[in-house]
């Protein structure tokens, strides 16, 4: 279970004759989202009537606001509780056996012209082995074909015009992922939250567009835009595309201000015990722990949870890494490593391979991307400077996944950057100080002992 807590402030500026809204901005009440807590706060004295969707889940509000300014402020905490599968095993589901509230979402609709993109769908889609496999490369495609791009599209921007252009924001990517799958007859759906995650070099919290595509016997959520950790994902509404789940629908004259939205998680607030068992092996031919300059190290690990044992439903978690240490005569020296991780069941989220951290992929905000599998190498060259202070410089790239099978080229995460090492001790106990980035802005460390 992961808890997220949620705010979203809107703000207005209501015209003389007053306006009506439709707000979808409730954190909708699914199997899979429990709200164990939610305020609501309207600066003008005026009435409130929620409806729930009995089908999708989705809470719309409609007011009706008096001249003047309005603020509209809804915080809920939110237990996410997503259901995980294993990829490989999600096939398509025939149309013949598909569930009656399922259909509607094979037509085209508003933004999502699948209809018109059926020969584009089959000619690079059509050939594909079916089920989860394919979807993930329908997300993959309009990933590499568009570029995310702040201001570049507009309310009436629809899949087609996506294509045209190659480049949009979050909708434009899930109305374009969405025509594609349904040009194949895979329902999918829009679903909208916030993008819990992302970079903030893209800017500020911000709601965010998502993709669902129902395969087995469920829907499951998909980021074409790849801006978010759908892990995080906060459902507010559930349509055929941006049109149905508009987060404020107005009808008057209004000014509006960017929305302010904050949203922190809280991994496994409800805690969790488990029992399990593992092994370890090990290799190290290091000259030196802290600060080597020849050798090698490897290492694997394996760790078992069975369900039952404690508060859990069963996981595994095992991880393989290799360094090695070249020195390059005058001091230098080259370190190479790779590790990879995989996770298996109901792991924690905290738990689950990440890439981001102190030694892998400096630059990316630690746990940035987290999954099933993560993977990276990097390279760093260490060079003597004077004394016992050294400079290093350093780069690595990997990637984050579902699984091995998930993990292209076309998704690589790439970081590097410099840094000073100060010598404290013979033994080789050192100062780091690293300034790194990933093309999204400078992230700074400063550790204490190890080099590499």
């Amino acid at each position: 279970m992961i808890r997220i807590e949620l705010q979203v402030e809107l703000s207005y500026e209501i015209g003389e004759h007053g306006a009506d809204f439709i707000f979808n901005i409730h954190a909708a009440h699914t199997p899979s989202q429990t709200i164990s807590a939610e305020r609501l706060a309207l600066s003008q004295p005026i009435d409130s009537q929620i409806h729930t969707d009995p089908v999708t889940g989705n809470r719309y509000m409609r007011v009706r606001a008096v001249p003047g300014p309005l603020t509209l402020s809804y915080a809920a905490t939110v237990d996410l509780a997503h259901h995980r599968a294993d990829a490989a095993q999600l096939a398509e589901v025939p149309i013949r056996h598909l569930p009656p509230e399922v259909i509607g979402y094979l037509y085209p609709s508003r933004y999502c012209q699948s209809d018109r993109l059926v020969k584009l769908a089959i000619k690079e889609f059509g050939a594909l082995w079916q089920g989860h496999s394919r979807v993930q490369a329908i997300r993959d495609w309009v990933q590499r074909r568009v570029t995310f791009t702040s201001n570049t599209s507009n309310s009436n921007t629809s899949a087609v015009d996506t294509l045209i252009e190659q480049v949009g924001v979050c909708r434009d990517f899930a109305h374009l992922m969405i025509a594609l799958c349904r040009a194949v007859n895979i329902p999918a759906r829009f679903a909208t939250g916030t993008d819990y995650g992302a970079d903030p070099a893209l800017g500020p919290p911000d709601f965010h567009a998502y993709v669902e595509a129902y395969l087995g016997d469920r829907w499951y959520i998909f980021d074409p835009s790849g801006t978010a950790i759908p892990m995080g994902f906060v459902r507010f509404g559930t349509g055929r595309d941006a049109a149905d789940v508009a987060f404020a629908t107005i009808f008057g004259t209004v000014r509006s201000s960017a929305p302010r939205i904050t949203i922190e998680a809280l991994p496994g607030a409800d805690g969790f015990s488990a029992l399990g068992f593992g092994a370890s092996v090990t290799w190290d031919s290091r000259d030196q722990v802290l600060w080597p300059t020849r050798g090698a190290f490897a290492q694997g690990w394996y760790l078992h949870f069975p369900s039952g044992i404690g508060r859990n439903d069963g996981y595994s978690r095992g991880s393989a890494e290799a360094r090695i240490f070249l020195p390059l005569g005058r001091g230098r020296v080259l370190g190479l490593a790779a590790f990879l991780e995989e996770a298996h069941g109901a792991t924690p989220f905290t738990l689950l391979p990440k890439l981001g951290s102190t030694r892998y992929l400096r630059g990316i905000r630690e746990g940035r991307y987290r999954d099933r599998v993560a993977w990276a190498a990097q390279a760093e060259l260490r060079l003597p400077l004077a004394g016992r202070v050294a400079g290093a410089v350093f780069g690595s790239f990997g990637d984050v996944g579902p699984d091995l099978e998930a993990l292209t080229a076309d998704t690589l995460k790439v970081a590097g950057g410099a840094g000073l090492r100060l010598r404290l001790t013979d033994q080789g106990a050192n100062l780091r100080l690293d300034v790194a980035g990933s093309g999204t802005g400078p992230e700074v460390y400063l550790l204490l002992l190890e080099a590499f």
